[in-house]
């Protein structure tokens, strides 16, 4: 595939397309998110491999948090939090409220942890039991 020049358009979406099937059997996700995002923005990816593009900034998100690169991390949060997949959008909340709780931001972290239980009501992931604890313990702590 890497053969095949990329600037002939009417084939980008096609390389990109086997590219993304092929890369999760590599160990070269940094690719895979490229490849995914620009699938994403040309408007050519299914509703799968987007998920994956989701699970994939996710994954990037963690990373960046535990290196200290908190900016690179909350853009990928936000995107996440953006989707349209709930248990996605409820764990990158989370995230974001740990973030916020983590540099001092309560009512921010509050506010997070609020919309991490509000995008999938029922929804009994462990990212959704965490955000209803660290949720109901900030809203004691502030009475």
């Amino acid at each position: 595939l890497s053969r095949i020049p990329l600037m002939r358009t009417d084939l980008r979406s096609q390389i990109l397309g086997a590219s993304a099937l092929l890369l999760p059997f590599t160990d070269r996700r940094t690719e895979e998110l490229e490849v995914l995002t620009e699938l994403d923005r040309m408007g050519g990816i299914d509703p799968a491999l987007r998920e994956r593009r989701m699970r994939l900034l996710l994954s990037g998100a963690t990373e960046d948090m535990a290196q200290g690169r908190s900016t690179l991390a909350r853009e990928k949060l936000l995107e996440v939090w953006d989707s349209d997949f709930a248990t996605d959008r409820v764990e990158a909340a989370l995230m974001l409220g740990i973030m916020a709780e983590e540099s001092g931001r309560a009512e921010e972290a509050l506010d997070w942890y609020r919309s991490a239980c509000s995008a999938s009501p029922g929804l009994g992931s462990p990212a959704a039991v965490e955000a209803a604890a660290r949720r109901d313990s900030l809203t004691f702590l502030s009475n």
